[in-house]
C-alpha cells in the first residue's frame, strides 16, 4: 500500500490563498458585467430619449406648416410658451396651439422637463385644451428656446426657431443632444389681415397658464 508524504496536499493557507484569489477574480468579473450593464441602460435611455425628441420635432414641423400666424414667444411664470394658429389637418378645424417648457416639472425636477402641447378652436378659451407631453428630457435653457421671426420684407413667412438640448438622468449624466431648428408657416397670412377670435374678444387665442 503507498502512504501519501506528509508533504503532499493542500495544507490551510494554500486553500486560503487560492479562495482570496478567486474571490478576487470574481469581483472583477461581477464589476466589469455590472458596469457593462449600467452602460447599456444608460445607452438604452438615451435612445429612447432621442426618438421621443426626434418625434416631437417631426411633429411640430408638420403643425406648424400649416400655421396662418405665429405669436411672439412669452416668457411665462414658470418657463416660456408660444402660440401659433393653424388649420388642423386631422380635422380641418381652425385651432390655437400653444408650446410650453416649463421651468420645472410637475414633480419638481429642475434638471430634466417636458415640452408639453395644448390645441383649442380658435372660437373658444385655453381652459378647454389641455397640456399634453410631447417629449421629455429637455435641459432647462438659460434664455427662451423660442424665437418667433415674422414676416417681413426678406421673407413672407412666420418662422419659429426651437433651441433646446436633451439628456438622459439627472444633470451633468448621460448623452446631451443640443437642437436649434427652424420652422416656417407656409401658410402665413398678411399681417393686416384679422383672425378669428372668441365671442367678444378682439384678441386671437387668448389664455390661461395653469396655477
Amino acid at each position: 500500500m503507498n502512504r501519501l508524504r506528509d508533504d503532499e496536499g493542500l495544507t490551510l493557507f494554500e486553500v486560503l490563498i487560492s479562495m482570496t484569489i478567486m474571490a478576487v477574480v470574481m469581483s472583477v468579473f461581477t464589476g466589469g458585467v455590472l458596469l457593462m450593464y449600467r452602460t447599456l441602460n444608460r445607452a438604452d435611455a438615451d435612445a429612447v430619449v432621442q426618438l421621443r425628441t426626434t418625434t416631437a420635432f417631426t411633429r411640430l414641423e408638420r403643425e406648424i406648416r400649416y400655421a396662418k400666424r405665429i405669436f411672439p414667444q412669452v416668457a411665462e411664470t414658470n418657463g416660456w410658451s408660444v402660440r401659433f394658429v393653424m388649420v388642423d389637418p386631422d380635422d380641418g378645424v381652425e385651432k390655437c396651439v400653444q408650446l410650453w417648457l416649463p421651468a420645472t416639472d410637475n414633480d419638481g425636477d429642475a434638471a430634466r422637463v417636458t415640452l408639453v402641447e395644448r390645441r383649442w378652436p380658435t372660437t373658444g378659451a385655453s381652459t378647454a385644451g389641455t397640456f399634453r407631453a410631447l417629449a421629455p428630457g429637455f435641459v432647462p435653457p438659460a434664455a427662451t428656446p423660442f424665437t418667433v421671426q415674422p414676416l417681413d420684407a426678406v421673407s413672407n413667412f412666420d418662422r419659429l426657431t426651437v433651441t433646446l438640448s436633451t439628456g438622459q438622468g439627472a444633470a451633468g449624466r448621460g448623452a446631451e443632444q443640443s437642437y436649434n431648428l427652424t420652422y416656417t408657416a407656409q401658410n402665413t397670412v398678411p399681417a393686416a389681415q384679422r383672425l378669428t377670435t372668441p365671442p367678444g374678444l378682439s384678441t386671437p387665442c387668448p389664455y390661461t397658464m395653469p396655477a
